[in-house]
């Protein structure tokens, strides 16, 4: 199996082999280009002047109204302009990098290195790699070296370059924001060029815009398919009847499952936002499974890599199979009430589902202390927070927050107010304070501040979707929806979209609700709602056109967006430096991540000899294994000095899922301590990120304690 060929072992033989030709090459679709494609492209001409190659820019040729407004010819051209030091390929048959690369082969280049996002290496590494020179020659590209390097993690959030995507480009477009349009170009390019690009994705967008506007005419759901049907036929011309009819056809394909896990009330089957959920499902097309965490449960035999049953998970005895890698888990607030709930989203979020919101989101959350010290933390503005454990801390607390009455008191769990009181001396603090203790409640006290509102604005992937401001009623100083007050649809300034995004970021919720007063110009962070509702009868939305919503129309909106698999992002899971890992025919052994650029695996190996593609060692353990040679590898190990690894795979277990075939180079690791050093790649693959502080923070789960002992069997 090879996966794919380190370019520097190639390097040292180049000078002596001047028939070779090596080219560093990126492929995207520039629909339209950026000042984050700079940033890519850059970094592409960087690599190839140091190791001495041509570059080679490919821009994608498909074109549509939809991420792909503009033909070929025209980005080509504008992106020849900007990057004056990259070759920008004009050929149009270019369309994915499989003919990007063949295409560099039938130019005689045979070392080859892709540069993409950090996030996307590991997959081109694979998908591509295992093509380089395969045993089938029908499917063989045909190399001396290839690989895919990083041209840097690009975080979607950010404000300045890293942060500008296309999307965001061809938003901007949309809505004839020609100056925000034109800050996101490439620094080479002049107003000119800037303007007739924006003119040319306005134009490329336009049948995108006349769907648009024939779907925000429309409530989708008080009218039925067929009458849908009838309008659009009417309304719509005919090509862009066409891109809709592709677009459904594509999107059909794959759809994901979706499943909400929440506790039923007792009077009624769902709550109103799992039905307006429902509701969305079934137009986009996705099967839909409200899970009751009272009933439901999984029993550990039905698990296998990709397939997971959850049992009665409607209280009425059905069962449901799911797909794990197909599959979105929306978590509601009351999933985590009961052990049960909090067991069936962990085993949901283990088995390789998209989550919403992982546990410690929700619990981070939940807990309205732990919610105010991320904040602290994170330097953003907030009412100041103290928790009272007991009589003997109330003052201490008191101080912290001012020492001024009146005060809010609020449980540390609680939603739609619930748990919320205001004092106004230190008498009535410490009477309600005992009261609460009485029944053994976990209590904060926060700062009071006079208001008229709040605002809610909900935050989905990274970007706001919508804002309201929840009006304070006559009876009550608390603004919830669900205490009978009032609400209206606001509108963010730039200064409190910007404050939202550092809070949805500093939280790492994917869905969330965040609340924010503002007192003397000053805005401030009271909350955040990792489930929150939909049941206002309007909000101020920043998708589309940025109008006025209903509820159920921003559920739509949602659910469009994580359904999208484009859209999934799965949370990193912090492990320790240190860690376990069970290696077939080896056993548990002490693991070092490696938090340098090392990507592959290395495994401790000793009297190392290879022969008729295999390779023999010796473990620390006396133990003599011969494995199949994968690939071979040379790294620098220093002062010019160029160490041969062999590279072998095993079957694995790591923090309790099994990884099938995961590659280790062998070497000598006698001056080191641990015998296994974790490569970047396998922990990209496991979803860990390493903090250097901690260690064993990863325990083997009882499911596999059976697959286990067969791993440590010869």
């Amino acid at each position: 199996m090879t996966s794919y060929i380190n370019f520097k072992s190639k390097l040292s033989l180049r000078e002596a082999q001047s028939q070779r030709k090596g080219v560093v090459f990126t492929f995207g679709r520039f629909s339209p280009p950026t000042n984050g494609h700079e940033l890519l492209i850059d970094k592409v001409v960087s690599i190839a002047q140091s190791m001495g190659f041509d570059n080679m820019i490919y821009a994608s040729s498909t074109f549509d109204t939809g991420k792909n407004p503009l033909k070929h010819r025209d980005k080509v051209k504008f992106m020849k302009s900007a990057f004056k030091k990259a070759t920008i390929s004009t050929d149009t048959k270019i369309k994915n990098p499989f003919i990007a690369m063949a295409d560099l082969v039938d130019k005689g280049y045979t070392d080859v290195v892709m540069v993409v996002g950090g996030d996307r290496v590991a997959d081109f590494r694979k998908n591509i790699g295992r093509y380089v020179n395969h045993e089938d020659p029908k499917k063989s590209i045909n190399l001396d070296s290839f690989e895919v390097m990083s041209a840097g993690d690009r975080d979607p959030d950010a404000e300045g370059v890293s942060g500008m995507s296309a999307s965001k480009m061809r938003a901007f477009a949309s809505e004839g924001d020609f100056e925000s349009f034109s800050e996101g170009l490439p620094s080479g390019a002049n107003d000119r060029d800037a303007k007739k690009l924006f003119d040319l994705v306005k134009k490329g967008m336009g049948i995108r815009e006349e769907i648009q506007r024939f779907f925000d005419s429309l409530d989708l759901f008080a009218i039925n398919e067929e009458t849908l049907e009838e309008t659009a036929n009417v309304y719509l011309s005919d090509d862009a009847k066409h891109i809709l009819q592709l677009e459904e056809n594509t999107h059909n394909k794959n759809k994901p499952t979706v499943i909400v896990l929440s506790k039923y009330d007792d009077d009624e089957d769902l709550s109103d936002s799992v039905e307006k959920i429902g509701v969305a499902c079934e137009k986009l097309g996705c099967s839909f499974f409200p899970i009751s965490i009272d009933d439901a449960y999984i029993v550990d035999k039905d698990m296998s890599d990709t397939e997971l049953i959850i049992h009665n998970y409607n209280g009425e005895g059905n069962k449901v199979s799911i797909d794990t890698t197909n599959t979105i888990v929306l978590p509601r607030g009351g999933a985590l009430t009961s052990q049960a709930g909090t067991g069936l989203l962990s085993t949901l979020q283990d088995s390789g589902a998209f989550v919403t919101n992982k546990i410690s989101h929700m619990e981070l959350c939940r807990n309205k202390y732990a919610t105010a010290l991320a904040l602290e933390r994170a330097g953003i503005p907030s009412p100041r927070t103290a928790l009272v454990a007991n009589e003997e801390s109330i003052d201490i607390a008191l101080k912290k927050i001012g020492g001024q009455f009146p005060l809010v008191i609020k449980t540390i769990t609680g939603a739609e107010g619930i748990g919320v009181s205001i004092v106004d001396s230190y008498a009535s603090l410490k009477s309600v304070l005992q009261s609460l203790w009485k029944f053994d409640a976990e209590v904060i006290i926060q700062e009071f501040f006079e208001i008229t509102h709040d605002v809610r604005t909900i935050v989905v992937n990274g970007e706001i979707v919508a804002s309201m401001k929840r009006n304070k009623g006559d009876k009550d100083f608390r603004t919830n929806k669900a205490l009978g007050n009032t609400s209206e649809p606001y509108i963010l300034s730039k200064k409190e979209q910007r404050l939202i995004k550092r809070v949805a970021k500093a939280v790492g919720c994917y869905w969330c609700g965040i609340d924010h007063i503002t007192v003397n110009g000053e805005h401030k962070i009271l909350e955040v709602n990792g489930s929150p509702g939909s049941g206002a009868e309007s909000y101020q939305s920043y998708f589309g056109k940025n109008k006025v919503v209903s509820g159920q129309q921003l559920i739509n909106y949602i659910m469009s967006v994580v359904t999208d698999r484009d859209n999934w992002k799965f949370s990193a899971t912090e492990i320790g430096i240190i860690e376990m890992i069970t290696i077939k025919g080896l056993g548990k052994l002490e693991s070092k991540a490696d938090t340098g650029n090392g990507t592959i695996n290395v495994l401790h190996a000793e009297n190392i000899k290879e022969k008729s593609g295999k390779v023999t060692f010796d473990t620390e353990f006396g133990k003599t294994l011969t494995l199949d040679i994968e690939d071979t590898m040379k790294v620098n190990i220093g002062k010019g000095i160029w160490d041969k690894r062999y590279v072998v795979a095993f079957d694995v277990v790591f923090g309790g899922k099994t990884y099938k075939d995961t590659l280790f180079s062998l070497s000598d690791r006698d001056d080191n301590e641990h015998a296994v050093l974790l490569g970047k790649d396998f922990l990209k693959i496991c979803n860990y990120s390493v903090n250097v502080s901690k260690k064993f923070t990863l325990s083997e789960s009882t499911a596999n304690s059976e697959f286990e002992k067969l791993l440590t069997t010869k």
